[in-house]
């Protein structure tokens, strides 16, 4: 059985794709950028791991300042061309060189690089959450499908308030006063 809560010592953050390019034509992006941000900010205070992917940055650019800047220096930042993350075989490496099983999913688009991540994760035995309200498409129905498609792959349904309360688990956690305003 999949583990459905998160764990500080069994999650890895993956950003993908947030990227200049996709500013003009993803209409909710600044919220996507938002929430993201607040899931970098709980990773960082958490000791959580973050990897970054850019689809093909030549063509759509880096990931966007305000991602980037909130990044720590040691995150893993990977190029790609495959849709799906695992297609990058040192993003892969990576991922599996944190012995975590749990990936925490945000960026674009829901329904082609995020759901093919999604359900190339769940074949190679990691349990992806994805952050629905730090995910879009250019189409709220992509959006819609690719959630609905991973779910239906198995994949968890999450947002950033649940994310972070699951992380944290109990108000007396040490970091609860410090991420409380998150959200």
């Amino acid at each position: 059985m999949k583990q459905q809560l998160l764990s500080t010592e069994t999650s890895t953050l993956l950003i993908i794709d947030i990227q200049e390019k996709f500013l003009a034509t993803i209409p909710d992006l600044d919220t996507v950028i938002d929430n993201t941000a607040k899931m970098i900010a709980a990773a960082v205070e958490l000791d959580i791991p973050i990897i970054v992917s850019e689809q093909y940055p030549r063509g759509l650019g880096n990931t966007v300042d305000t991602i980037r800047r909130s990044v720590p220096a040691d995150a893993s930042v990977f190029e790609k061309t495959s849709f799906s993350c695992l297609g990058n075989s040192d993003l892969r490496e990576c991922l599996v060189r944190h012995k975590r099983n749990q990936v925490i999913i945000t960026g674009i688009e829901t329904h082609i690089c995020v759901q093919q991540t999604a359900c190339d994760l769940l074949a190679a035995g990691f349990v992806p959450h994805i952050i629905s309200d730090a995910v879009s498409s250019r189409h709220q129905n992509n959006k819609n499908a690719g959630l609905n498609k991973m779910h239906d792959a198995g994949a968890v349904i999450s947002s950033v308030e649940i994310a972070l309360f699951e992380l944290l688990r109990d108000s007396s956690h040490p970091s609860f006063k410090k991420l409380r305003h998150l959200v």
